[in-house]
């Protein structure tokens, strides 16, 4: 039922199925869930915001040196976490990404991501209402999901860009939670 020749399932749908554990692993992760919780600090978001900075300037420079998916960009999203976290030496992640669909598979990543931040926002408005909140605050662009949706529909089709499509979205949750484990074992050594 969920082949990548299922034509009963949208390309979208079979990624989220093929990424589904990766995905449902970050809600638990120890950094990224404490934006949920009633008692979050402020250094606690400010380690959050840190992994979600590197991995979304990451992935919007990369798409910038592929010069691919303009009207994809991450540019909102990236000023909005510069201006929350103040100026800070960002470490960017070397991606290592030189094929498009794996980059917008990467894309489907941060894009979705967006919905997400509605359930951060609530919370930290709630626990941490002298902070800025310029990212979490940024509004999920329905028009450029629809967007992302539809192209990943198109090159989907294609069995070589699908399954970069889908090593990009695996990549893409692997190294969200790869910075966010060693964010928390730096700050553990601090």
């Amino acid at each position: 039922m969920d082949e990548i020749g299922d034509v009963s399932m949208s390309v979208r749908d079979y990624v989220a199925a093929q990424t589904q554990n990766l995905h449902e692993a970050l809600h638990h992760d120890p950094v990224l869930e404490r934006l949920t919780s009633p008692n979050v600090t402020p250094n606690e978001y400010r380690l959050a915001l840190t992994v979600l900075s590197d991995f979304y300037l990451s992935v919007e420079q990369n798409r910038q040196l592929l010069d691919k998916w303009a009207e994809l960009d991450l540019q909102n999203e990236c000023d909005a976490i510069r201006r929350d976290l103040g100026y800070r030496k960002v470490e960017l992640v070397e991606l290592k990404v030189t094929d498009s669909a794996e980059l917008l598979g990467m894309l489907y990543v941060a894009h979705g991501a967006s919905f997400g931040r509605n359930v951060f926002r609530r919370n930290l408005r709630r626990t941490l209402p002298e902070l800025p909140l310029f990212f979490v605050c940024q509004p999920v662009d329905k028009s450029k999901w629809r967007l992302l949706i539809d192209t990943m529909e198109q090159h989907g089709k294609n069995p070589q860009d699908m399954n970069g499509l889908l090593n990009g979205a695996r990549r893409g949750f692997e190294i969200v939670a790869g910075l966010s484990a060693a964010i928390l074992c730096a700050d553990d050594r601090v």
